[in-house]
């Protein structure tokens, strides 16, 4: 028998289903809300799993063992992730993208991204998501069960924690999610240099020193007012004004407030907006 496998079982102890870190795992499954995939259901899903695999890692942690890897299941499961100890059923095979080819990690999770397509949004690679909702719900679509499915026995089941292979499932997952918040790290970088570009691009209210688009250092003198805003139109003001909230509204990750600072600036920029979407 595996030693992972055994620490799995030592995790949950002698009577693994009635185990309060195997039953919170089914629990959250169970839960109407989730089961109806309500609300923000997607970030939820992203969330658990990642403390849940947290937790596994401390109780790891107090054996001197490293946190879990991901497992990629485009290959074989490790034999070291042999499940001989099981639960309920053992598994239907080691090496489910031979069973399924969709149990590949599809092209849309990846940054560089590809032909495929995500469920729901038709986004192609990873950083086209908005937000853990979305991505938590494009993953759960399908991709999320067929693996579990293809892999079978107690992966097919919500006791799927005692499958040791389980838990490099998931850091999978949560490695991708990982690779998300990279994503938009980067991207909220590039739109807060577009705040700047757009306010300040056209501003001038003191002396100092500017940027040409070559890069090029010039100087400014500088003066009352501001005298390149001065010079534009109103409804350019209000143009600018209007981007430069959206490119702020996308930076904002609560919805409420997003909705708000986007009503501000559709009121002032108009359809164009839509460039910074």
């Amino acid at each position: 028998m595996g030693f992972e496998c055994d620490l799995g079982w030592e995790y949950f102890g002698p009577d693994p289903m009635t185990s309060p870190r195997m039953t919170e795992h089914m629990d959250w499954h169970n839960d109407p809300q989730n089961q109806n995939k309500q609300g923000n259901y997607g970030e939820r899903f992203l969330t658990f799993h990642q403390q849940y695999i947290a937790k596994f890692d401390a109780f790891r942690a107090t054996k001197g063992l490293l946190p879990v890897s991901g497992y990629d299941p485009a290959t074989k499961i490790p034999v070291n992730l042999s499940h001989d100890h099981v639960l309920t059923a053992p598994r239907l095979t080691d090496n489910p993208s031979a069973v399924d080819a969709a149990c590949k990690t599809p092209t849309w999770l990846s940054d560089a991204g590809g032909i495929d397509k995500a469920p729901i949004y038709g986004y192609t690679n990873l950083c086209q998501f908005k937000s853990l909702d979305e991505l938590g719900r494009a993953i759960d679509f399908d991709w999320h069960g067929k693996v579990h499915n293809t892999i079978g026995g107690d992966m097919s089941q919500f006791h799927s924690p005692i499958d040791p292979v389980f838990w490099r499932w998931h850091k999978w997952i949560d490695n991708i999610r990982q690779n998300w918040v990279w994503c938009r790290f980067k991207w909220v970088q590039n739109n807060e240099a577009l705040v700047i570009r757009i306010l300040f691009g056209g501003v001038n209210d003191a002396p100092g020193l500017g940027l040409t688009p070559g890069g090029t250092p010039v100087p400014i003198p500088g003066g009352p007012g501001d005298p390149l805003w001065t010079l534009l139109t109103p409804a350019a003001r209000n143009l600018g004004a209007g981007l430069a909230l959206h490119a702020v509204a996308n930076m904002v990750h609560d919805e409420r407030v997003k909705a708000e600072i986007s009503k501000l600036a559709n009121g002032l920029a108009g359809p164009v907006s839509a460039v910074l979407r």
